[in-house]
Parts: structure tokens; sequence; C-alpha cells
């Protein structure tokens, strides 16, 4: 049986006890209020503790700890009667897409993550001036690496507090900075909200963030962030390693080498980041003709159409797509995450990505999500699907002149 300490009648006074700006619902204000407190107190806190926090009488607050144990928002330890915060705030909170939380639109890309480098994965979401890890999992490594679920972290020391911070617009960003402390927890941690400013830019500029031992030495992050379907950021994806840190300097990468273990975090993260909350709507098939191949056609034709094939890649028909160019496929149906393709488009370096930075903006989530769906379902295309005559080398149009018995145009 759970000790309860006794609980009198309440008295006619306690309704005025509330804390100013209660309004009409002077319970129902220091109810939340009680939860704050206890946020800020994750040890815990007894009833007798509690009462004087919120300057409300003891059987009172009691009335209050008792229902909010009913509905699940605290817990009070049987032996010791310190009553804590649950779970169950924190789930509440989660960002959604219609029906979805974030951690189910993440959760299994977050495992294959996870299993391609061994080291784990968190995902954390933005609380006023602080970020909240709300997922993780595991390192496959001997040595791991946790967190509780709930951890707080700020946004000055550590790479997903980093993108949660730099991504924010730019006046909150601001202002954000004002007013945090930058509190030293390493020798590398920034300390100067100057350069505070400039890594910010940086991570603006570079898509993602790191840390190399900032908040804890030995420890080092890189981390994405992750978007809605509208470009909105809600989340920042983390992958944590162990080591030394004498092999990194300053914000750079140790190697830009795919075949880096870092790197290859850096580059799933950014992927997952772009593409884990494409939701419900992407579940659905693409259409290649009205949706995939008009994306291709305004964003890639210029350097792998008709006239123009870099790498001897074109991606103007879905069997030219398939075939590749230089340096094979282009995609991997039914694997988005292991085709080119995808891989190119969301990649940092201006020199890599596509399109190039001369060329055009990179293509926004909800773009990278569209031919996620395309790959996800197979990459689905018409097999009699038209050529654009008006640019195809004679060789193409005889064949499909051969193949057709008359020429076949969309005029």
């Amino acid at each position: 049986m759970t000790p309860r300490e006794h609980v009198p009648y309440m008295e006619q006074g306690d309704s005025n006890s509330a804390p100013p700006g209660a309004g009409s619902a002077p319970a129902l204000s220091r109810g939340l209020q009680l939860l704050e407190i206890l946020d800020s107190n994750p040890q815990g806190l007894n009833l007798t503790q509690l009462s004087d926090a919120i300057e409300s009488p003891k059987n009172s607050t009691s009335r209050l700890v008792q229902t909010l144990i009913d509905h699940e928002y605290v817990v009070r330890d049987d032996n010791t009667l310190i009553i804590r915060l649950t779970g169950k705030l924190l789930r509440m909170g989660q960002p959604r897409l219609r029906e979805v939380s974030l951690v189910e639109c993440s959760i299994d890309s977050m495992r294959g993550l996870r299993d391609a480098v061994g080291e784990a994965v968190q995902i954390g979401i933005p609380s006023g001036d602080e970020g909240i890890v709300i997922e993780q999992v595991m390192s496959t490594r001997a040595v791991r690496i946790g967190v509780d679920l709930g951890l707080r972290f700020g946004l000055h020391n550590n790479a997903p507090g980093k993108v949660l911070l730099a991504l924010r617009p730019a006046k909150e960003r601001e202002r954000t900075i004002a007013r945090i402390k930058l509190e030293r927890c390493t020798d590398r941690t920034i300390t100067d909200k100057q350069k505070l400013r400039e890594e910010c830019d940086r991570v603006v500029e570079q898509g993602y963030s790191t840390d190399w031992g900032e908040a804890d030495e030995g420890i080092h992050c890189v981390a994405a962030p992750v978007r809605d379907r509208s470009n909105g950021l809600v989340a920042a994806h983390k992958n944590t390693s162990f080591g030394q840190a004498r092999a990194f300097s300053g914000t750079s990468l140790p190697s830009m080498h795919p075949g880096n273990r870092i790197f290859s975090a850096w580059r799933k993260a950014l992927l997952l980041g772009l593409v884990a909350l494409s939701g419900p709507d992407v579940v659905r098939a693409a259409d290649y003709l009205k949706e995939v191949k008009p994306l291709l056609q305004a964003r890639c034709y210029s350097c792998h159409g008709a006239l123009k094939q870099k790498a001897g890649l074109r991606l103007d028909t879905a069997v030219a797509i398939r075939k590749g160019g230089e340096g094979g496929s282009a995609i991997k149906a039914g694997n988005p995450s292991a085709s080119p393709l995808l891989e190119r488009v969301v990649a940092i370096d201006t020199e890599e990505r596509m399109p190039p930075k001369h060329e055009g903006e990179p293509l926004t989530p909800a773009e990278v999500g569209l031919l996620k769906a395309w790959l996800a379902d197979g990459a689905p295309a018409p097999e009699d699907e038209l050529i654009d005559f008006a640019f195809a080398p004679f060789p193409q149009l005889a064949r499909a002149v051969s193949s057709r018995g008359a020429l076949k145009s969309p005029l």
C-alpha cells in the first residue's frame, strides 16, 4: 500500500492561496506551478518542500500531488516519499505529423544510422533556452554513451544545441544568445557570445553542427536538423562518439573522405534530418510523371538532361536514371539511403552537391522527401515514358520510331 499523508478537509481560505495571476482557476494554476518546480528539481522534492515552494497549505498541496499521481504526471517513492515528474508531459510535448509522433517517424532511421556507424543516436527538441532529449538508440560498441530521456541540454556547448540555436529566426536567435549564460564545461567550450554568433553562422552555412568535447571531455557529436514538410525546424538528431579530441581541429571535420566513420555518421545524419519527418504524406507513392519528373526537370536537367550529361548521367527518363552514368546507377530502387542520387542532393560539399552552388539552391526538405518517397516505393515509372523529341539525339529517335511504329509526341 502506498503511504499517503492524511488529507483533511480543505479550509475555506485555501482557494485564495493561489499564486498571482491565477485567474479564475487557482487550483489549476497551483498545479502547473507545482509541475514547473518539479521540472527545476529533477532529484525530486517532498510534500513539505513543495508546499513551501508554491506557498500553499500542506493539505491543499497534498491533494494537488495526489491528483497528479492519479493522472500519472508525477510519481511518489514509496520509501522516501520524494515526488518526481514522470515522462508523460515529455511524451505529450513531442512534435507530431498528423497522428504520428516525431519518435515514431524517426526511430527506424535512428536505428539504421546506429547500425551503420555503431554509435549512439539521440533526438532532441527545443524547449525555451534549452533542448530536451526525447529518444535515443544505444551504441553497439562495448563502451557506450547514453543519457536519461528528458535530459536537458544547453544551446552553446553541444552539437544538437547549436543546431536548435543557429536555425532559429534571426531575431529570436539573437534574443536567445543575449539571455543564455555561456558556462564553461571544458577548455573547448564557447564562452564568448560573438564567437557563438560566428559558430551559428557556420552551422547555418554548413547545414550541420559539431562539438569536439565541448560539453564533456572525450565525447564528440555531430548533429543535423530535423524539419517538417514546411521546412520548419522541429528537432535535432545527434550522433555521439567517444575518444580523444586531439585529432580534431576547431569545428572542422577530421576528414571529408566518405570512408571516414565520423563523416559517414554526419552524412547519414544529415540525410535523416532532411527526410525523417516526411511523415504519412511520403508513405504514399509519389507520382513520377506529375511530381518526380517535373522536379528533376526544374533542378537537374541543366547538367543531366538531353543536351548535357555530366559524368555521363542523364536524369530525363527513368530508364536513364536506372542506367546511370560513369559511376553506375543513380538510384537503388526500394532503398533511398543507398541511392547515390539522394546522397548527392543532400551533400554538404557544394562541389559534390546536386545541383551545384552555381546552378541553383539546394533541394528543399519537401523535394528531398518526394525523391525519397519515389525511391522507397521502388522508383516506379511508365514503361512507355515519352521522350522529349526536341532534344533527343538521332539514335534515340530511331529507336523510338522503330519501337512505336510512328513518332509520338506530347504535342
